[in-house]
């Protein structure tokens, strides 16, 4: 791919920023905003984590593809294209833009970051296949006319200056990269907004994030602290390694007080239906 592609070897500043500045930018934005608004900040991460995975999808499906090697087809047109342009796909490179958005994605569920595995995947996904789309139809297409070769590169290797043949003067990849970000990003703030299970994978409860406070123990003295809290506008989450409901005596009688704060709670009626007095 050393002719067509526009850089080679090692990444430079322009790559780094290309494909990780909106991720970085958007876990800031996620961690400052976790003092402020618990829900806003799971949305902030998710699509900071969308980004990263569409940046990772986009790469391995590029560098594996590239690698396993066989002949790629344009996404638009489906015609064969040299390895290493822009908009090419391939079975391998599509498998590996798959397998790079779900290692995003279960590496942030390990790390108990807010953003499902469900959602960071498909938003990887997206992302990557708009990066190919984009590259296939916008993204500056040049010829070489000393050597008839088709590449993205300004200079050839044999030194001659190419011609834009299509796309978009100076729409390059490094251009066309931030795309895959954006679209990953607002493809994982949408599902993790407007499906919270694809946010926290049905287990998005025990995000850290989510919850004001946390009471260990859904006995009488916890279930009522959690009560006063929620009452007051705080987010409770109660924890308790026993099944409810359950029959756990606490005491010999209840107290005027304790009948008081039952009723208020909604529970005297199942007390007293229990037995109690």
């Amino acid at each position: 791919t050393g002719g067509i592609v526009d850089k080679g070897g090692a990444r430079d500043a322009a790559q780094v920023l290309s494909n990780g500045g909106l991720f970085a930018l958007l876990a800031l934005l996620a961690l400052g905003a976790t003092a402020v608004d618990s829900r806003i900040a799971i949305v902030l991460s998710g699509a900071a984590l969308g980004a990263l995975a569409a940046s990772a999808a986009d790469t391995l499906a590029t560098e594996i593809g590239t690698l396993v090697g066989g002949t790629p087809r344009s996404l638009i047109s489906w015609r064969e294209v040299p390895p290493g342009t822009s908009g090419g796909v391939s079975a391998a490179g599509t498998l590996a833009m798959i397998v790079g958005a779900a290692i995003v994605a279960i590496a942030a569920r390990g790390l108990a970051l807010p953003g499902g595995v469900a959602a960071v995947t498909i938003a990887g996904i997206a992302g990557a296949v708009a990066d190919s789309l984009v590259g296939a139809t916008l993204q500056e297409r040049r010829w070489c006319p000393r050597c008839g070769l088709a590449t993205e590169r300004r200079r050839h290797d044999c030194g001659t200056i190419t011609e834009l043949v299509g796309g978009v003067r100076r729409l390059a990849n490094d251009t066309v990269n931030p795309v895959a970000t954006v679209v990953g990003a607002a493809v994982a703030a949408a599902l993790t907004g407007i499906w919270p299970s694809a946010g926290g994978d049905d287990s998005g409860e025990m995000n850290p994030a989510t919850w004001d406070v946390v009471v260990a123990g859904g006995g009488p003295a916890g279930a009522a602290t959690a009560f006063a809290l929620a009452t007051a506008g705080a987010r409770v989450l109660v924890l308790d390694r026993a099944t409810f409901p359950r029959a756990k005596a606490c005491a010999e009688y209840l107290s005027p007080q304790a009948s008081r704060l039952l009723s208020a709670m909604g529970a005297l009626e199942q007390v007293e239906h229990a037995g109690a007095s």
